[in-house]
């Protein structure tokens, strides 16, 4: 029964990676607006354990640095970056589980996702790992986009998992 459990967890984080690479790919608007990986990734840690988001964040990161043109370890180390960050956050600073706290983490994850994921990306394009480097033009709008988008999904997925409490058994963090 557990290796179900395991292949289904693993079948669900391929398909939400397939979903963000090759489907909102192909809309220019929703291109870099959305991380799903990095919301399903906080909420996993945020919700179950550390150990629970970092596997999540570790199968999520290589699968996502096989389909990018980054040097291989980039979306992974950032991903359990800002996992083990707002882990850190959310046992010292965060007592009360209420949709102002969740966003706050959510909001500081991102950022701290998106800091570490540009700063290793312009970090290997000085020495020379990769060709390409972003401009701030690029930078920007993902600051701009991704930060309340993140916080308004997590606000979202918070009062649905609140309304539905009992079927959820994670919820009871919350």
């Amino acid at each position: 029964m557990r290796v179900l459990f395991y292949m289904g967890f693993f079948f669900g984080i391929l398909m939400l990676v397939l979903f963000q690479i090759h489907f909102l790919d192909g809309f220019e608007s929703l291109r870099f607006r959305m991380n799903f990986v990095l919301l399903l990734t906080l909420y996993s840690t945020l919700a179950l354990s550390l150990s629970t988001g970092l596997k999540v964040s570790f199968l999520a990161g290589i699968l996502l640095d096989v389909f990018s043109a980054l040097p291989f370890g980039v979306y992974t180390m950032a991903l359990c970056a800002s996992n083990v960050f707002t882990f850190f956050l959310f046992r010292r600073f965060f007592v009360n589980r209420s949709v102002h706290s969740l966003s706050i983490l959510v909001t500081s994850g991102t950022i701290f996702f998106l800091s570490i994921f540009f700063t290793t990306a312009w970090f290997l394009h000085i020495i020379g790992w990769h060709q390409f480097s972003f401009t701030l033009g690029e930078i920007f709008p993902r600051f701009v986009w991704q930060i309340p988008l993140h916080t308004l999904f997590a606000i979202l997925i918070f009062l649905i998992l609140r309304t539905f409490r009992k079927q959820f058994f994670f919820s009871a963090h919350f």
